[in-house]
């Protein structure tokens, strides 16, 4: 019998008061979905020193790719009720992740249809007078 893989979650794991931060300002804050600020603030990074933007962007990659970390943030969009918010931060979470890019283009898809920034149209010209027929020419 094989064994059953057990699914790790903010409760189950002790985070520290930082990443649990990170986790509820990446889900709710001002700057839901945007790893960098998220992490900046978390973390009282300061963005205008020197490293700071990449040592922000750095350790918020690495949150976003552990897997309890993304566990919690989960639990927190499940806890809120299904409305436009919690449906934009899983669009804003699929389209910045980098772990499956087949359903990051999706979204980017998705994205770009809810904004209307991509139609799908098509433009027919035609001059003069066109007939279609059908059947024998009598």
């Amino acid at each position: 019998m094989g064994k059953r893989k057990k699914t790790i979650t903010g409760e189950a794991v002790k985070m520290n008061e930082q990443q649990r931060q990170f986790a509820e300002l990446y889900a709710y804050g001002p700057n839901r979905g945007n790893g960098v600020l998220c992490y900046a603030e978390a973390y009282d990074v300061d963005l205008s020193d020197k490293g700071g933007y990449a040592s922000a962007k750095s350790g918020a990659w690495r949150l976003l790719t552990n897997d309890y970390i993304l566990s919690y943030i989960r639990e927190l969009y499940e806890q809120a009720d299904l409305n436009d918010t919690v449906v934009d931060n899983e669009l804003a979470f699929v389209i910045k992740q980098n772990a499956d890019f087949g359903s990051k283009v999706a979204a980017i898809k998705e994205y770009n249809a809810l904004k209307q920034r991509i139609k799908n149209k098509l433009d027919i010209e035609h001059s003069g007078t066109l007939e279609i027929g059908y059947g024998k020419d009598e």
